[in-house]
């Protein structure tokens, strides 16, 4: 005993925050619980506290969540149109399947709210034949006249655009406005050489002729715009039977529309009455704006590049959270800006990955990042659900989702067992200050 004594004599006495030098033998402190909070005998643990804690952060998601509910209620409910309205739309992008969304939502609105008639405004390099065709197809199925215009004045109606001008049951342009040069090119704006070309330019040019002489129009033109890349003015396309008149304003369109006869695709025929009617704009709701944005090809490649780094960064350091949470955002983001995913598929996927950030920012020490994550992410698919359309799937949706499916899986196991590892395996989350230390 006077040994061990003289030697703690020896030994300067050191105080930290989690153990004391005594007799030099380590102790716990006094001044801390085994939780790692002053006060209390050493041996009262306050998992209490941790679970309180775990408890706010839940609650926090869950009114992050009604928040988010809240808003996209109040987005659903939109201003309504008068009864025999003339409905606005406008396609001044290239033709995508953001533009088909929202032509195609444009149109279902004037049907169900009694449009008189719809007047698309159009102003377009072209686009994609598909999204083309699937314009195309939706305003000849119609319920109510629609009327494509050319405008304002230096506008123009080129490539693809021709397709939609002239498939409208009266079509008009402005002056100091073109129409024509439909001539199928690659993305990079090449031409399409050998068995390909051939085969691309005869399926448009019968695409061309069979829109024009639906309504009636100038056959021979269509396919001189797609074979020759011919163009016209106002004048020439009104004398041509290209399109039906030349109007210097929406106004002056729809007093000369007043009165003609148009014909539906049902056989049903309908005399416009537009002149007196009100007018009402059906512009791009924030979703659909925010998809032009993601559908840039600039923002696009930043997404995937963002999505994949995240993904790898979290898979090679489990644990981190963060780079999860950003990659599986701008993955679902990525996908749904290049259309792979439909807006009802993205918004289920949003909504999934939000209520297992929640639970999981619940469960574990992330510091909020996970719960900010899912709230984020409930948020975005809210959103998306107020101006959700089509839900048809084909090949191309099933191999996204399930590409999507395998990343969210693997991120996940990676992180789950990240922390079971941590808290179960390694011992060192919940040591108590002191424990297994010797001198």
């Amino acid at each position: 005993m006077a040994r061990l004594t003289a030697t703690a004599a020896a030994v300067p006495t050191r105080r930290t925050a989690s153990a004391r030098f005594t007799s030099g033998i380590i102790a716990p402190s006094p001044l801390r619980r085994a939780g790692g909070r002053p006060g209390g005998p050493p041996s009262a643990r306050s998992p209490p506290r941790r679970v309180y804690y775990r408890w706010m952060r839940l609650r926090a998601g869950l009114l992050a969540l009604a928040c988010a509910a809240l808003a996209g209620a109040g987005a659903a409910c939109a201003e309504s149109a008068p009864p025999g309205a003339v409905h606005i739309l406008t396609a001044d992008t290239s033709i995508s399947h953001v533009l088909v969304r929202y032509i195609d939502r444009g149109i279902d609105r004037a049907e169900a709210e009694g449009a008189s008639a719809v007047v698309i405004r159009v102003n377009t390099p072209g686009g994609d034949i598909d999204s083309m065709r699937a314009v195309v197809g939706r305003i000849e199925q119609a319920e109510v006249p629609v009327l494509t215009f050319v405008t304002p004045p230096g506008a123009r109606a080129a490539s693809a655009g021709t397709f939609v001008v002239m498939a409208g049951h009266v079509a008009a342009m402005a002056p100091s406005t073109s129409i024509g040069a439909a001539t199928p090119v690659t993305a990079a704006g090449e031409d399409v050489e050998g068995a390909l070309g051939r085969k691309v330019e005869n399926d448009t040019v019968a695409f061309a002729r069979a829109v024009a002489e639906l309504r009636g129009r100038n056959a021979d033109w269509a396919e001189a715009a797609v074979r020759e890349a011919a163009s016209a003015t106002p004048s020439e396309a009104a004398a041509e039977n290209i399109v039906d008149l030349e109007a210097s304003s929406l106004l002056e369109l729809l007093a000369e529309s007043h009165g003609r006869r148009v014909e539906l695709l049902s056989g049903e025929e309908l005399v416009l009455d537009v002149r007196e009617a009100p007018l009402y704009v059906n512009d791009r709701n924030a979703y659909e704006r925010a998809l032009e944005i993601l559908g840039d090809p600039i923002v696009l490649s930043i997404l995937i590049a963002v999505g994949i780094s995240g993904l790898a960064v979290e898979i090679l350091n489990p644990g981190l959270f963060l780079p999860a949470v950003v990659g599986i955002t701008a993955t679902i983001a990525s996908l749904l800006g290049i259309g792979s995913l439909l807006p009802t598929e993205a918004a289920v996927a949003l909504l999934v990955v939000g209520i297992a950030l929640l639970t999981l920012e619940a469960f574990t020490g992330s510091g909020g990042i996970l719960g900010s994550g899912g709230a984020v992410a409930i948020v975005l698919a809210l959103s998306i659900f107020v101006g959700q359309g089509s839900t048809e799937i084909d090949l191309r949706r099933i191999l996204s989702l399930g590409a999507l499916a395998l990343l969210a899986t693997a991120t996940i196991a990676a992180v789950g067992l990240a922390w079971i590892g941590r808290n179960y395996l390694s011992g060192t989350e919940r040591s108590e200050p002191g424990r297994g230390a010797r001198l």
